[in-house]
């Protein structure tokens, strides 16, 4: 199987994949007398479009003659001059899966780049949230052009897409800096001083976003409550900085296992070593997260300083489609993933010191908002008591000699008596301060806390 240009003997191979796309997958979306005035006419449609003199446009399949699974109809914009046209796309429902849809259209989309159009526009059903998700994985996001044609009596919007080089040249993070140009050249103390004055803006930008970092946080907060996950996802440095939060959520708050997850492009090993081209592949952000099946429980914070990265978008696309929240953290404007995410956070950072280093300043801010989400989200279930760290999980000496300096403090007691009662307690900081406070044993202790949901300080008022 593969992809070809299309002949006049493709007409009814095509008219059956176009039928059954408009049979299977619109009713609902569109009105049913339309559709099957559409797929009825299907043949007669494409026979025609396949003619030898309809040469304003390209045709090309999936699949050998006879046997298409896919079809894509593209060219030149004929309302835009210098843009280019995705006409049509369609996939046999039966081969949905199988990366069909995404070869013919960046196939589609190499023709525009090679043709020196570094832009190009579609028109979808505002109501097909599958495909609206499919392209934006591509990077095609809506352009605020809307439609009705009385073909379809159907409400239209059109998505537009640009090439990743003119792409690239408008994000804050990838552009140069004149300023800068000496760089190489300057002292160690100077860029000492520069870095550091760089990174205090970082705060200033993560602060003007503090609506949609709380937004976010309750919605990470609601689902965590309903014995959700919180899952991060990004690739490179975005990755591995939710990987670490999520690692760390463990000790400091004693969190289940697998309540916070960390997902990095290229798997595990990404975590050490780049795996070149893995954030490219917006498909496999959508399987890391069916391998741990996501369920509406549970929220997705997709993570990328650019905010197009394909794997990210593509994971939180699928989010959306299984009914899970998503929340996208960008550090420029306008970006895919804020468009696409049901929380979008974005830290304009602006540009990086070395120009598109994403690991300075948007990392830094990453972190920041990262530890926000997390902390905040652990701080309202209870997961605190005060700023005291009361649910850690003491695995070695130095955490064992905080967890008694909690219950001390917590409790108002001495060492001893709050080292007895760690003891008693099998080393539960929570249990232990319940023990003490209530004059109780550590059985009827747990059960208060059982009781309260964890809360320490629901426990603690509750009448003896």
């Amino acid at each position: 199987m593969s992809l070809r240009a299309a002949t006049a003997e493709d007409a009814p191979a095509i008219a059956h994949v176009f039928e059954a796309c408009w049979r299977d997958l619109y009713p609902g979306l569109v009105p049913q007398p339309v559709i099957e005035r559409v797929a009825g006419a299907g043949l007669a449609l494409w026979a025609g479009l396949l003619r030898p003199e309809a040469t304003n446009w390209l045709v090309e399949v999936w699949g050998q003659p006879g046997e298409v699974s896919g079809v894509i109809r593209y060219g030149r914009d004929p309302d835009q001059i210098g843009a280019g046209h995705v006409f049509s796309l369609y996939v046999d429902p039966g081969a949905n899966g199988r990366g069909i849809g995404t070869a013919l259209l960046r196939h589609a989309q190499e023709w525009f780049v090679e043709n020196g159009l570094s832009r190009a526009t579609l028109w979808v059903f505002e109501a097909n949230a599958r495909a609206r998700g499919f392209y934006a994985t591509q990077r095609w996001r809506p352009d605020g052009q809307s439609r009705v044609e009385p073909e379809f009596d159907t409400p239209e919007v059109r998505l537009s897409w640009q090439a990743i080089e003119s792409e690239l040249e408008g994000l804050e993070t990838e552009r140069s800096r004149p300023e800068l140009s000496e760089l190489d050249t300057m002292a160690v103390p100077d860029l000492v001083r520069l870095m550091n004055e760089e990174d205090a803006g970082v705060a200033i930008a993560v602060g003007a976003a503090a609506g949609q970092i709380s937004a976010a946080i309750d919605a990470v907060t609601q689902r965590l409550a309903a014995n959700g996950r919180l899952i991060y996802i990004g690739a490179g440095t975005a990755g591995r900085l939710g990987i670490l939060d999520a690692t760390e959520s463990v000790p400091t708050f004693n969190t289940k296992p697998g309540q916070v997850v960390g997902l990095i492009a290229g798997g595990g090993g990404a975590m050490v070593e780049a795996v070149e081209g893995a954030e490219d592949d917006a498909s496999a952000g959508e399987r890391d997260l069916r391998a741990i099946r996501l369920t509406p429980l549970d929220v997705v914070v997709g993570i990328s300083a650019s905010g197009r990265t394909p794997y990210v978008l593509g994971a939180v696309e699928y989010a959306n489609q299984v009914g899970a929240a998503s929340v996208g953290l960008a550090c420029n404007r306008g970006t895919l993933l804020a468009a696409a995410a049901q929380y979008p956070i974005e830290v304009a950072v602006g540009p990086e010191m070395i120009a598109g280093s994403t690991r300075l300043k948007s990392g830094t801010a990453q972190k920041l908002v990262l530890n926000m989400i997390s902390t905040i989200a652990m701080v309202r279930l209870g997961k605190t008591y005060g700023n005291l760290m009361i649910d850690l999980r003491a695995t070695n000496e130095k955490l064992r000699a905080r967890a008694q300096r909690i219950v001390q403090k917590a409790a108002r007691t001495d060492p001893a008596e709050a080292r007895r009662a760690l003891d008693d307690a099998d080393g539960e900081v929570k249990t232990a301060i319940v023990m003490l406070r209530t004059g109780t044993g550590a059985a009827d202790a747990r059960r208060r806390l059982e009781r309260s949901g964890g809360n320490l300080r629901q426990a603690l008022s509750e009448s003896r």
